[in-house]
């Protein structure tokens, strides 16, 4: 039996309560790592059930007020779409007040003394937020067109960010790495968040964080992208907010930014054990311009993985991992609704981290396929970090996850091979390609 704060220390410190050993945190006892989900589980339904309003109405419709198995909660993962089902005119129209209002029906962070009346975008409402609240709130835009907005908070990054410096550094060594990040120097996607976190634990000091653009990445400007690539070539209206601030984008108009920023780490950081995070399509951007062998043969390079849009993995696995000079990539699998970095493992298994709750579910009633062997179906998750929301989501990721114990060691479950999709308006819009029609049409609105 787990107290309480036995399950609070698991769920929400893992550095705490397995100590620094990564390897203890994928070597649990399957059974007991199921009966430490389902109690962690069904606390944070306990704490959060009355207090988070669309977790109520969910449970309620479903007339869930606690579960015996962890098949019991699949009803109570929030649906795709959740995230950005706030009233359409609360971005179109700039009603940042309504935009909050909905915000806060999903935490249980106290937002009714923040006044977004005055924000004119999308930026200056995440700027309030970050500023007046412990919300960090992650953002996106897929390709069709729609933002969504998932209430993440300071701690959970700063509680998870301590347990992935293990991945870079050995426990207690606080001299840092520096941190190379192929994006803007402040970005608040899903991963953007990340990058912030592992600057802050690993690097240590901002000099040592070597970002390809400088300034924000600008959230107007990514739901300006999705909304193009919806549009098809459509007119899509332009905002006040994104065109006044055009010349702070400059930089991604620039046909030699990637070109002096290889340069600059060439100077500076050639042969030196770097860590790099980004997106898989950052990476072979970055490749695509280099000359080989730029950073030391230790470094640990991090590309976030989902679908490569038809690319054969292993092509451009190789291809990166000759630019940056070393034997092999250290690949992981994240999602927007989640604060975690999964590790793939050298059997090519997406290892997931224990302080997530993985579900399969069947892609055509959502009921929750059977936790063995290898099964295929639509990945879902609850993240028990999350201690302000509810941490339960459904993804459009067809995935194959694997229960049994893997070659490497680790007993934790994986995900096998290529991760598809079984939603339309695949991929993130926070890419250079969509971010530079978004400018065009910019420019276009200032002509």
């Amino acid at each position: 039996m787990y107290s309480d704060a036995d399950l609070r220390r698991f769920a929400t410190e893992p550095a705490v309560h397995f100590g620094p050993d990564r390897e203890a945190m994928h070597t649990l006892d399957p059974a007991e790592l199921a009966d430490l989900h389902l109690a962690a589980v069904r606390l944070r339904l306990r704490e959060l059930r009355e207090r988070v309003p669309a977790l109520a109405a969910l449970a309620d419709a479903h007339g869930v007020r606690d579960v015996e198995r962890l098949d019991d909660v699949a009803p109570l993962l929030y649906p795709t779409g959740t995230y950005a089902s706030y009233p359409a005119e609360a971005v179109r129209e700039g009603r940042f007040d309504l935009l909050t209002e909905w915000l806060a029906g999903l935490t249980t962070v106290d937002l009714s003394t923040v006044d977004a009346s005055g924000c004119d975008s999308i930026d200056a409402w995440l700027d309030l937020l970050d500023t007046r609240t412990e919300l960090r709130v992650a953002h996106s835009a897929d390709c069709s067109g729609t933002m969504a907005f998932v209430p993440h908070t300071a701690t959970q990054y700063e509680r998870v960010h301590e347990v992935l410096r293990l991945d870079v550094l050995p426990a207690g060594d606080r001299t840092g790495v520096d941190v190379v990040w192929p994006g803007f120097a402040r970005a608040r996607t899903g991963l953007g968040r990340h990058a912030t976190a592992l600057a802050r634990h690993v690097a240590g000091t901002p000099d040592r964080f070597h970002a390809l653009y400088p300034g924000t990445l600008s959230a107007d400007l990514v739901h300006l992208a999705g909304r193009l690539r919806a549009a098809e070539g459509g007119p899509v209206e332009v905002s006040p907010a994104p065109a006044a601030r055009l010349e702070e984008f400059a930089a991604l108009r620039d046909p030699t930014a990637v070109e002096r920023f290889l340069g600059r780490l060439a100077d500076t950081l050639r042969g030196v054990r770097v860590a790099v995070l980004g997106r898989w399509d950052a990476f072979n951007d970055l490749a695509d311009g280099g000359k080989g062998n730029l950073f030391g043969a230790e470094s640990v390079i991090l590309p976030a993985c989902g679908g490569t849009n038809g690319v054969p993995r292993e092509r451009w696995e190789h291809r990166v991992a000759r630019f940056a000079g070393v034997p092999a990539l250290r690949p992981r699998y994240t999602a927007l609704e989640a604060v975690a970095l999964h590790p793939r493992c050298h059997a090519h298994g997406y290892h997931l981290e224990p302080w997530i709750v993985p579900f399969l579910l069947d892609p055509r009633t959502g009921a929750a396929l059977p936790r063995d062997g290898v099964r295929t179906g639509r990945a879902a998750f609850h993240d028990l970090t999350a201690e302000h929301h509810w941490g339960g989501f459904v993804t459009g990721d067809r995935v194959t996850v694997d229960h049994s114990p893997c070659g490497c060691g680790r007993s934790t479950p994986r995900i096998l091979g290529e991760i598809g999709r079984y939603d339309g308006g695949v991929g993130s819009t926070a890419n250079a390609a969509a971010l530079n029609d978004a400018l065009d049409v910019l420019t276009g609105a200032l002509v």
